[in-house]
């Protein structure tokens, strides 16, 4: 009887018209599946073709995407109950386009009440309906929203932060209730590929610049310059730039000036700016990582955004010094699954200085010579790339 049932819906499934095409063949997997398995299917599409990260063309890559959040919305439907309605492509685009709208004016409209009343702060974006429908717990067939109803209220965050955000910052708001805008701002690049792009553009470069330009303490100005990195870092900035040497250059942009006049060590002036800023980053990001293991992670962000951005002697030293700090790591860090590829990274950053610099290559080799290491001539680290330098 269950074989017989199966068979019925299957012919029947096959004969139901569709959007495209088979929704089921679109995500790989067979009607038969279960829920999980759609789940993780529609998740490995979306990864696969999403135009901000796919290896296709933008086109290609644009239609493809398209095709999947069909696919996924068809299927939802009928594991729902609900019928699939018979549409073609193009009425598809049209209800996108609908609920994108729809949901930019409403987003505006409680954006600009708030900032009309003098209310604009952190708790405007608990009003927003689509951020807080990703903060809500995931039941299953619910992944992370991505789709119109969220392009369209980041457009109206896009416009609103266009239009006011330097009238906004004239009035001095408090440091920390900036920082926690930031913070409900990072939540879109978690929903959007617009968002992610615009943040890639700067979209937040200008509340970035206002914490850094009025940080009081060290803490507070190297947290918030860490934020920026890893902001940029997650938009794909570091990756995705023509010349990705300047776009570190210019991450750093004004956190360098506020750092040489108010926080730099005048004791070690043999060093630059940059590489005082960068070392005392990276002492910042292992302090943070000796505390939460779990963020062992952000170090990818120290090795794609500070280091290619030094000069070769003083990127040696930088990338010398992570790798001697990951040494110290207790071994319940080390045991980390990202331990290993982080540290293979920096080392074969080491590798592709000493490749393009023989002249450093050949000094680093000496002081990791025998007598430099029984005299303590040379520093732990330096002989550490020394004996990188040899392997090389």
């Amino acid at each position: 009887m269950k074989l017989v049932l199966l068979e019925f819906l299957l012919i029947f499934w096959t004969a139901a018209p569709a959007v495209s095409a088979d929704p089921y063949q679109i995500l790989g997997v067979s009607p038969g599946a279960s829920e999980d398995e759609i789940l993780k299917a529609y998740r490995e599409k979306v990864k696969a073709t999403h135009p901000d990260v796919s290896s296709l063309p933008a086109a290609q890559a644009q239609e493809a995407f398209k095709k999947v959040q069909a696919a996924w919305e068809q299927i939802r439907d009928f594991k729902g109950r609900r019928p699939i309605p018979a549409a073609s492509p193009s009425d598809f685009e049209e209800r996108q386009k609908r609920e994108l709208s729809k949901a930019q004016q409403k987003a505006k409209a409680i954006l600009e009440k708030d900032w009309s009343e003098g209310n604009f702060g952190p708790a405007t974006f608990s009003k927003l309906p689509q951020l807080n429908l990703s903060r809500r717990p995931r039941g299953k067939l619910v992944p992370v929203a991505h789709g119109p109803k969220d392009e369209g209220e980041w457009n109206a965050i896009r416009q609103f932060l266009n239009e006011h955000t330097q009238e906004f910052l004239g009035q001095r708001p408090n440091l920390n209730q900036v920082d926690l805008i930031l913070k409900e701002l990072d939540q879109y690049a978690e929903l959007t590929g617009q968002a992610t792009k615009d943040i890639r553009s700067g979209a937040t470069s200008l509340l970035e610049d206002y914490l850094l330009e009025n940080a009081k303490e060290r803490h507070f100005f190297l947290d918030t310059l860490k934020e920026r990195l890893e902001r940029l870092h997650r938009s794909g900035t570091f990756v995705l730039s023509s010349s990705p040497t300047e776009e570190r250059k210019k991450a750093l942009g004004k956190a360098l000036t506020v750092f040489t006049e108010r926080f730099q060590n005048t004791d070690n002036s043999s060093q630059s700016p940059s590489f005082q800023l960068s070392s005392e980053l990276l002492n910042h990001f292992f302090s943070q990582i000796s505390q939460s293991p779990a963020r062992l992670h952000e170090l990818n962000t120290v090795l794609r955004a500070l280091a290619p951005a030094l000069e070769p002697q003083e990127r040696l030293l930088f990338l010398g010094q992570l790798l001697e700090n990951m040494d110290q790591l207790p071994p319940s860090v080390k045991s980390n699954s990202g331990f290993q590829d982080i540290k293979k990274r920096a080392e074969n950053q080491v590798a592709r200085v000493f490749e393009k610099e023989p002249a450093l290559k050949s000094l680093y080799v000496g002081k990791a010579s025998l007598w430099n290491r029984l005299t303590s001539q040379s520093t732990p680290c330096e002989i550490m790339l020394g004996r990188l330098a040899k392997q090389k």
